[in-house]
Parts: structure tokens; C-alpha cells; sequence
């Protein structure tokens, strides 16, 4: 290809590195660039799987103290109209 992908070890840090990876995508569409971009994710995912290289992701705990004075927290789910399935 006139543009091959581009690959490279851009920095190391105590508790990870990053990796760029760089490719042309034609069409000009947006959508499908996010369709085969995702493949692309995925493919290099499934081959790292496939030699056991396994990674650690960052773990998060997230504390809530609920202040009573200002009652419950009422979440719901964008078009849930609260009825009960």
C-alpha cells in the first residue's frame, strides 16, 4: 500500500507504556471508520489473547456518602419511564 500502517512504542511509564498505531482509512466516513476501527481493536485484542499476553487494567473504587438533608438519589435510565417491567 502506498500508506502501510504505522506502529510504534511511544513511552514508558512506571505502571504501563503506550503504543501508536497509526493507519489510513478510505472512504472519508465517519461511521465506518469507527465500524473498522473497532474491528481493528478487536483483531489486535483476539491476537494478543491468542499469545497469552495479558495486561492489567487500572482498578477504581468510588466512595458515595450520601448527604441526608438532601433525600435519595433518583437515577434512571434515558427513556425509562419508571414503570416496572
Amino acid at each position: 500500500p502506498d500508506r502501510p500502517p504505522r506502529v510504534q512504542f511511544t513511552e514508558f511509564f512506571p505502571d504501563g507504556f503506550n503504543i501508536e498505531i497509526v493507519y489510513w482509512y478510505q472512504p472519508a466516513d465517519p461511521w465506518a471508520f469507527r465500524q473498522f476501527s473497532e474491528k481493528v481493536n478487536l483483531e489486535i485484542f483476539r491476537r494478543f489473547e491468542e499469545h497469552g499476553i495479558q495486561f492489567s487494567l487500572p482498578l477504581r473504587h468510588s466512595y458515595w456518602k450520601q448527604d441526608d438533608s438532601q433525600g435519595p438519589l433518583d437515577v434512571r435510565l434515558a427513556g425509562n419511564t419508571g414503570a416496572e417491567a
